[in-house]
């Protein structure tokens, strides 16, 4: 999620988690721990702080 958040922002418009695992990488933000599905991990990781959160969640809206 610390590297998704910058992401979002600077990108300004909807992303699939598979488009920002690729973002996150292409800038050097995240490297991949070997997991055979890190998109469903952010997937996941956003949904649960959402829930969490609600408005004051990282996700831009």
């Amino acid at each position: 999620m610390d590297a998704a958040a910058p992401v979002l922002v600077e990108v300004g418009t909807e992303m699939g988690a598979r488009e920002m695992i690729k973002a996150m990488a292409d800038q050097g933000l995240w490297t991949s721990s070997g997991g055979k599905t890190p998109d469903a991990t952010l997937y996941s990781a956003i949904t649960r702080e959402v829930g969490a959160k609600g408005d004051g969640d990282r996700v831009p809206e």
